[in-house]
């Protein structure tokens, strides 16, 4: 067998007090709702096959205490083998059957401890604990508990951040399982920011979701008979409805699909707004001295999810086209620590459901803190005052960008519209049996175009606050984001040939959160240079040549 040492590069904590922090076991339960999920396995392939035919009962009653029963041991064996601690600086875990897997990593590189269980586990009171170290290394950056009690996974969960803000001694005495959770002793401050509002349910169908909501309506729907030996095309009712749309002239037909797919999306986003969001609550929690913001929600999969004010670096506002014409907004967090793999449909770092764009910017207020400065005239020129409390994604007046920007916009719009249609055309002028027509219907679509990218780029921006600068672009998704200064690593100044021909570039902005890179597109290139000096100043310094009249107007 094969033995993996994964550890760290950082050195290991010396005289760890091994002898007071006992290895500890995942909860028995496991093997519970693994023999459960063994069960509908069973039964869904057993249902199948007697359904179909061909097999007898007692063989498909054989091979489902087969697997069942070999589903649970090889949990059992993982159960043995599997075993956790948290010393005085570390938190280690040892597992795996034939690999033998040993990780240890220092309290303080923890950067997330969050806690998700699905039906099945919460039946059972327990739930999977993931620690993440935000190292963005693949599956290999996160810990998975899998399962441990919820009272368990609370204790874990407020142990862990506490000790990754600041290295010490284990308490004096440790909770056992079933207490309260250490974070949230008597006296400590919880406050709700935000809380599910259901009329928020109305902009459900206007994001990714009512697209989504297709597959889980067809999912929840198709799955089940096929699992039965059920073939939904053969019965009836939808063997009526595919002669009618034979029937049917071929307009009239697109027509009803199209009509019966936005029913299904509709309410398959209604349905993904619910499971998702149900009891949803951020609250700002202080602990000891530590701040973080805490998303729980869910109805049949619950999750809660945690992040630290010290790895705040941002908020980013997102505004899909039908979402921003229906007056609302998505909220993200730019946070450090926190794992771009994301298998679910919200995203990790989100913070808010759907909400009018009054909400996501009153939270990102809050968020970022109440005492976001005004912008002064110094920071930006022909900027307003934001006023206390504001969020520098709605209070900052951004500065436009140059007309050469908007001729890009109609360039990369219209221009491929335009080849496409000659095409068209000469497909036509070649072959008798291609409509000559087709390359005018093409040619039609240039006004709908003409509109979005005049669009994209009345959405161009960037702006200075105290503390942050803020950047926006983009129209089918339009993105705000609020920067710390204090958070930007560096700048990367790109020009393609065509922006060079039109004095413009991309500054971008790298840091270690979030998306990890920040754009200001097609900004003239010397207000471009000024707005990434100004934002963080001598940090381009060096590598700069002012021209006179910049150097007069800086210093005034």
């Amino acid at each position: 067998m094969t033995e993996r040492i994964d550890l760290p590069s950082a050195p290991a904590a010396p005289d760890e007090p091994a002898a007071t922090d006992r290895w500890e076991r995942l909860d028995r339960r496991t093997l519970a709702v693994n023999a459960v999920y063994a069960t509908g396995v069973a039964i869904a392939a057993g249902t199948g096959a007697v359904t179909r035919g061909g097999i007898q009962l007692w063989l498909v009653l054989l091979g489902a205490v087969v697997l069942i029963g070999g589903w649970v041991a090889l949990d059992l064996l993982r159960w043995m083998k599997t075993r956790y601690r948290i010393t005085g600086e570390r938190f280690e875990l040892h597992t795996g059957l034939l690999f033998r897997t040993r990780r240890s990593i220092p309290t303080e590189r923890i950067r997330s401890v969050d806690a998700i269980a699905n039906p099945v586990q919460r039946v059972f009171g327990v739930t999977v604990v993931k620690i993440g170290t935000g190292e963005k290394a693949g599956k290999d950056d996160e810990i998975k508990l899998d399962v441990v009690a919820r009272q368990t996974g609370d204790a874990l969960r407020g142990t862990l951040l506490r000790r990754a803000r600041q290295v010490q001694s284990a308490p004096a005495a440790s909770q056992e399982a079933g207490q309260a959770p250490p974070d949230e002793p008597a006296g400590d401050a919880e406050n709700a920011l935000a809380r599910i509002d259901w009329a928020w349910i109305r902009y459900a169908p206007l994001t990714l979701s009512s697209v989504l909501g297709i597959g889980v309506v067809f999912g929840v729907v198709y799955k089940p008979l096929e699992l039965l030996g059920l073939n939904p095309f053969q019965m009836g009712l939808v063997r009526e409805a595919i002669v009618e749309f034979e029937a049917h002239p071929l307009w009239v037909s697109i027509s009803v699909l199209a009509g019966a797919a936005l029913v299904l999306g509709v309410l398959g986003s209604l349905v993904l707004f619910v499971e998702a969001w149900w009891r949803f609550r951020l609250t700002h929690e202080n602990t000891e001295g530590t701040e973080t913001f805490r998303v729980r929600r869910g109805l049949l999969t619950t999750r809660s999810l945690t992040l630290e004010r010290r790895r705040l670096r941002g908020v980013e506002v997102a505004e899909p086209m039908l979402l921003r014409w229906g007056g609302g907004a998505r909220t993200y967090a730019v946070a450090t620590g926190m794992s771009e793999e994301n298998k679910s449909i919200e995203r990790t770092d989100t913070l808010l459901p759907p909400t009018p764009r009054a909400v996501s910017d009153r939270v990102a207020a809050e968020v970022l803190g109440s005492d976001v400065p005004d912008v002064t005239g110094s920071e930006a020129a022909g900027s307003e005052a934001t006023g206390a409390g504001a969020s520098p994604t709605s209070a900052v007046r951004l500065e436009s960008h140059p007309r050469a920007a908007l001729r890009r916009r109609m360039v990369w719009s219209l221009a491929p519209i335009v080849a496409f249609a000659a095409v068209l055309a000469g497909l036509g002028g070649v072959f008798d049996w291609f409509p000559g027509w087709a390359w005018w219907a093409a040619l039609a679509l240039l006004p709908v175009a003409a509109p979005f990218a005049r669009d994209a780029y009345r959405n161009l921006g960037h702006g200075l606050t105290e503390r942050y600068l803020v950047t926006r672009s983009g129209t089918g998704v339009r993105r705000t984001v609020a920067l710390q200064r204090s958070g930007v690593l560096g700048w990367t100044v790109r020009q393609s040939l065509l922006q060079r021909r039109a004095g413009l570039a991309t500054v971008t902005a790298t840091t270690a959160a979030g998306h990890g890179a920040y754009h200001v597109r097609d900004v003239g290139i010397e207000a471009g240079l000024v707005f990434a000096e100004r934002a963080v100043p001598d940090l381009l310094t060096p590598f700069l040549e002012r021209p006179d009249h910049l150097e007069d107007r800086h210093a005034h």
